[in-house]
């Protein structure tokens, strides 16, 4: 448990010992239940594309082009992984991580719109489908989207 109660993402999945959450808040709920986060992701091809974009040049390095290949060894972001990693938790979850850690080299230095359409390129390449709504920035909206399938 981190130091606020709630369990830090380090101690949900065996993620680095970062607690994301902190700078950012708590999420609205680390795990996904009945009674909340009952909606999948919302996100448009459009922020696929510019996030597609935004990943080549931000995350590509050492997630690879692929997700999965990249040359200074970052965690796969497709598949297995991510499903054992990120499949039980909410959108707010994973963004939370990506925006408090991400890039190493100067996490939270990208613009939340932009750190939005890399969650949404990444959703997107796990098999999630677009919409007619943007994938928000904002941790209220994101809790209430569900990563389970």
């Amino acid at each position: 448990m981190s130091a606020t109660g709630g369990a830090a993402l380090s101690e949900i999945k065996g993620m680095p010992s970062l607690d994301a959450t902190k700078p950012l808040g708590q999420p609205a709920t680390p795990k996904a239940t009945d009674s909340d986060a009952t909606r999948p992701p919302s996100f448009t091809e459009a922020q696929v594309e510019r996030g597609q974009q935004a990943f080549l040049k931000n995350c590509a390095d050492c997630h690879g082009d692929q997700l999965n290949n990249g040359e200074f060894g970052g965690a796969p972001l497709v598949g297995s992984y991510f499903d054992d990693h990120w499949g039980e938790l909410t959108v707010d979850a994973l963004y939370g991580y990506i925006i408090s850690a991400m890039p190493p080299d100067r996490p939270g230095r990208l613009s939340p719109q932009v750190y939005a359409d890399i969650v949404a390129f990444i959703l997107d390449k796990n098999g999630y489908k677009a919409g007619g709504q943007e994938l928000p920035g904002d941790l209220a909206a994101l809790g209430a989207m569900t990563l389970e399938r």
